[in-house]
């Protein structure tokens, strides 16, 4: 607690001492303990006091101008998201999508031939990590991939649009039981098919590439998996316009072990 806050709760009173040595008293002692706590808190979440002139300044010139986004990570954070119109998350269920974390790079963007089984990385070449409650795939041979069809313009009509969007570009059975195979190989996976979903780490819900190997992984557990439940948070998220497509993509591509944690408030699963 502030020196300041913590005397005018806690320090004596001299025994005898004179009206007017005393501390402030009644309403004004109040006054001055809410300030000083209102002030601590501002500069422990990085804010600066403004005057009131400022701040007359900064609602005029808001008010003339359109709301702007803020990165993850970055600024201050933004009021709390109001209900989705569409029954989806709450802001009682969904903290401020500023506190998940960017991404530690540009994905690439690759759209594939989907009736074709692509390559994969050579046999043991890629290792998954372990992580309390979660399993991440190895970032150099999966560091997810996006489709150039979906981007922020077009999410309306492509990840957002009603009657579903992921069935229109998921590539057919053949090709994806061939290509489980190959990445479980690439991963070293011997274990039965069955104990792993081909998993689009960049969902196609997010518009994640759909058949791009940098792009899928065998993912430990078969689906559903708690994995799908970030997914689609992420996507109500998106789709109601309370965090960018960029920024959901980079979080669950990056670690979604952690991005789950952060939009969801809770740790996954064990698996």
């Amino acid at each position: 607690m502030p020196e300041l806050a913590h005397d005018l709760l806690t320090d004596p009173v001299p025994t005898g001492a004179p009206i007017t040595d005393r501390r402030p008293s009644g309403p004004t002692r109040a006054v001055l303990l809410l300030a000083t706590l209102a002030v601590t808190t501002m500069v422990t979440a990085g804010c600066t006091p403004t005057t009131a002139a400022s701040t007359g300044a900064a609602s005029r010139s808001g008010a003339a101008g359109s709301a702007t986004s803020v990165a993850p990570g970055s600024g201050p954070a933004s009021a709390p998201p109001a209900a989705d119109p569409r029954g989806g998350l709450t802001s009682s269920t969904v903290p401020d999508p500023s506190s998940v974390p960017a991404g530690g790079g540009v994905l690439p963007v690759e759209d594939p031939d989907h009736s074709a089984a692509q390559p994969f990385p050579a046999a043991g070449t890629c290792h998954a990590r372990a992580v309390p409650n979660g399993t991440l795939p190895d970032p150099a041979c999966t560091p997810g991939a996006t489709d150039p069809h979906v981007t922020q313009a077009t999410i309306a009509t492509t990840i957002c649009r009603s009657g579903g969007y992921t069935n229109t570009v998921r590539p057919p059975a053949s090709v994806t039981g061939t290509e489980k195979r190959s990445a479980m190989r690439a991963y070293n996976d011997t274990a039965p098919t069955s104990s792993y979903e081909l998993d689009h780490l960049v969902s196609l819900e997010l518009g994640g590439s759909p058949n791009s190997p940098h792009n899928l992984w065998p993912e430990p557990g078969a689906a559903p998996n708690p994995k799908d439940k970030l997914e689609t948070a992420l996507h109500d998220l998106v789709c109601s316009h309370r965090m960018t497509l960029t920024d959901a993509q980079n979080a669950i591509a990056t670690d979604w072990v952690n991005a789950y944690r952060q939009v969801l408030g809770t740790t996954p699963p064990a698996p």
